[in-house]
């Protein structure tokens, strides 16, 4: 090989590592950028699941609420009945005799 041939395989060589630095330039940024965005995927994931805990945590306050709720009027009712069957026990005699 004379030396014009050397120079332009050496020339074709630098033409393949700038295309290389180039690529591999632009696959780091790539790999930047999608560190970035799992970084703030992981980030929202984590406030998401905040939340979720929160929500999950005040729908169980909720619940345990509401039963407490549901049992009070029970209670009430069962008052209710039982003083309207004493009443009703208490008239009965009054009601025998005066429709006797």
């Amino acid at each position: 090989m004379d030396e014009k041939e050397y120079a332009q395989t050496i020339a074709e060589i630098r033409e393949w590592l700038v295309k290389i630095d180039t690529n591999q330039t632009h696959q780091t940024n790539l790999l930047e950028t999608i560190n970035t965005q799992a970084t703030n995927a992981f980030a929202k994931a984590d406030n998401a699941e905040d939340k979720a805990d929160k929500a999950l945590s005040l729908a169980q306050r909720n619940e345990e609420n509401f039963d407490n709720y549901v049992e009070n009027e029970r209670t009430g009712r069962r008052w209710l009945i039982g003083i309207l069957i004493t009443i009703g026990l208490a008239l009965l005699p009054i009601m025998n005799s005066f429709y006797m």
